[in-house]
């Protein structure tokens, strides 16, 4: 099953306008990835705001326990 990871930045100036979300759904919604059937992406566990980015777009937490990074992650089945 093909799979996709990606990082996302956006600008502290443009945050909390939706801008996070649109891009994520973007990517996941690209002709050039359809082919692609489960995104991945992974959070700080005390990075709420992008917790809350992923959730909007649709990804699902895979566990509630943090990596040994302090990382969580989730994933898209599209």
């Amino acid at each position: 099953m093909p799979s996709m990871g990606f990082a996302l930045v956006v600008d502290p100036a443009r945050r909390r306008r939706g801008s996070g979300v649109a891009t994520i759904r973007a990517v996941v919604e690209h002709l050039d990835v359809a082919h692609v059937r489960l995104f991945f992406g992974s959070v700080e566990a005390d990075n709420i705001a992008s917790i809350r980015c992923l959730a909007k777009a649709g990804f699902l937490l895979r566990s509630e326990e943090p990596d040994f990074d302090g990382m969580l992650h989730y994933s898209l089945d599209h």
